[in-house]
This record gives C-alpha cells, sequence and structure tokens, in this order.
C-alpha cells in the first residue's frame, strides 16, 4: 500500500495563526484585567464600607442614634484634635471593629505615605495623608486599613479606606482608597459616601457633578471624580459615583 499524502501546516502558516492570537489577546487581555481588577475593588469596597456601618450601627445600639450624639469640640479635649480623634475611636469604633493594628497619630505603618490622586499624581494637603497631626488609621482583621480624622464642629468625620491596605500599590484615590464620613448631632444624621448629603431625602451632588465638578462648592471641585492635571485629591468623591451608579464602576468611571 502507497503512503497516504499527510497534509500540515506549514510553519509560516503556524507563525500567521500565532501572530493573530498574540494580537487578539494583546487586544482583550487588558480589557478583561481591568473588569477583574474592577470587581475585586468593588467587592472590597462593599465590605469595608458594610463593617463600617455595622460598627457606627453597633455604637448606636450602646450610645443611641446618631441624632442624638453629643458634638465632640475640641475644647473638650484640651485643644487636642488628636485626642478627640482617639477619644470618638476607643468609645465608638474600636469596640465594634476588629483591628490589627492601631497608629495613633496616623503613620506609614498602618497608612501609605506616598498617596496619589485619579490623575496619578502626588497630592497635597491633609485629608488623606499622614501630614495630619490630628489623625488616626488602623488595619483591620478584614485586610483593608483606616484613615479617620473628625470635623472641627465636632459633628462628623471623615473616614477613609484603602481597600487593599497601606503596602500594596496603586494607593490611588478612586482606585483602591475610597472617602465615606458620618455625622450626628443633628437632624438626618447618617453613614454615607463622601459628596452625598447628610439628608435622607436628597442628593448633594448629581451623577454629573461629581464627575465634572459643575455646581460642587469651590472647596468640593477638588474632590471629584475626574481625571485632569492637579495636585488636589481627584477622586475623593468616586465613593459616591459607585454607590449612585448601585455599587458599580460605569464604562464611564475614570479608571
Amino acid at each position: 500500500m502507497g503512503k497516504k499524502d499527510v497534509k500540515a501546516f506549514t510553519l509560516a502558516e503556524v507563525l500567521i495563526t500565532l501572530g493573530i492570537i498574540g494580537v487578539v489577546a494583546a487586544m482583550t487581555l487588558p480589557t478583561l484585567i481591568g473588569n477583574y481588577q474592577k470587581k475585586q475593588v468593588i467587592s472590597q469596597l462593599k465590605k469595608a464600607f458594610s463593617e463600617y456601618a455595622q460598627a457606627m450601627q453597633m455604637a448606636q445600639v450602646e450610645n443611641g442614634t446618631l441624632d442624638t450624639w453629643p458634638p465632640l469640640a475640641k475644647e473638650q479635649f484640651n485643644n487636642n484634635n488628636l485626642e478627640k480623634a482617639k477619644y470618638f475611636g476607643e468609645k465608638y469604633l474600636f469596640p465594634n471593629i476588629k483591628t490589627l493594628k492601631i497608629c495613633i497619630p496616623s503613620s506609614n505603618e498602618c497608612w501609605p505615605d506616598d498617596i496619589k490622586n485619579l490623575n496619578n499624581q502626588r497630592i497635597n494637603g491633609l485629608v488623606f495623608t499622614n501630614a495630619s497631626e490630628s489623625a488616626i488609621s488602623f488595619i483591620t482583621a478584614s485586610g483593608y486599613s483606616v484613615y479617620y480624622w473628625l470635623h472641627g464642629t465636632g459633628y462628623g468625620m471623615w473616614y477613609v479606606v484603602d481597600v487593599n491596605g497601606p503596602k500594596n500599590r496603586p494607593n490611588q484615590i478612586g482606585k483602591d482608597i475610597f472617602a465615606f464620613g458620618a455625622s450626628w448631632g443633628m437632624p438626618g444624621a447618617k453613614i454615607k459616601p463622601m459628596g452625598i448629603s447628610n439628608s435622607t431625602e436628597t442628593v448633594y451632588y448629581t451623577r454629573e457633578d461629581i464627575i465634572t465638578g459643575s455646581n460642587m462648592e469651590s472647596n468640593d471641585v477638588r474632590y471629584k471624580c475626574k481625571k485632569e492635571s492637579s495636585t488636589y485629591p481627584l477622586g475623593g468623591y468616586c465613593a459616591a459615583l459607585i454607590v449612585l451608579d448601585g455599587w458599580e464602576i460605569k464604562p464611564d468611571y475614570p479608571w
């Protein structure tokens, strides 16, 4: 019997096929990786906010509803804002949330030193950085870290989370660092993403406001969820955008 002809790909055909596969992979992998990263961030962010909300809810069981909490004026603490923040943590937060380490004042053991904004520029200012001497940070048993400080009026706080901890990049606002807050001692007091009203009936800023900065107060424009050249903490209100979008990172999010 004669040998049958065996058909096979030539070397050129194999190389062309591999080249096509490589091009397709190069085009699709960044999208797949990006979508995976977004889902991971949302999962971690929801967990961090849930634990924060639960801690505050448990504090209300012991101390009454938020609207009845007394203001914590710095005069009550010899004008020492760090002592004021420490008092708040020991009374309301730390008994109700599992921590691995607490840094008083905040330091790079619990919170990253080199923080960048949504446009990947290193930021100036005290809201998110260890430059503040009146802020406290801690690492939770769930792996995320927290940086918080109290308003001078004594009626509210910023509560900033780094969803993957202080040692893991990108340490970037709007990517793995997000801001929440709480108010007390006033009608409508609540726990919320920064950029959303204390009122339970209204939204302080609309979705478009948060993205573009339009209709924002001058002090708030620096926190809009938009990329642009600036050393402001751009992205500070990105958590509000995510919550308004139903805990999703939409296609127009400045990822």
